[in-house]
């Protein structure tokens, strides 16, 4: 558990966020799950997105996934972000009225397949 759980707090991977979202809950999470879980990445991918979406919210992304770790795939020539906003516009809302409905979420952030 700790191998897998230590790309957490090695200096060189998520080493922007954790200037700004501290490591150690992530990291004991981590190995709890792993510890409790046979699943290889089905267990530590959830617990890396929940702490790669805290660095989003404060600014600094990280591009931890790729298609042989945790990768999430998207169709349609979308790319997976731990942080986007809930209402990315799309040709539809050129139609509908009161495209403002979302402007109260403004600062909120979710996963999700968006246009790049």
């Amino acid at each position: 558990a700790k191998s897998q759980c230590r790309c957490l707090t090695c200096p060189s991977r998520p080493q922007p966020c954790h200037q700004v979202v501290e490591p150690e809950p992530f990291l004991q999470l981590c190995l709890h799950d792993a510890c409790a879980c046979q699943g290889g990445q089905r267990c530590l991918c959830p617990v890396l997105a929940a702490y790669a979406r805290e660095c989003a919210r404060e600014g600094a992304e990280l591009s931890w996934r790729n298609k042989s770790f945790c990768d999430v795939p998207c169709g349609g020539g979308q790319l997976y972000q731990e942080c986007s906003h809930p209402c990315g516009q799309t040709c539809a809302d050129l139609r509908l009225d009161g495209a403002d409905s979302c402007s109260d979420l403004d600062g909120l952030c979710v996963p999700g397949c968006n246009c790049p």
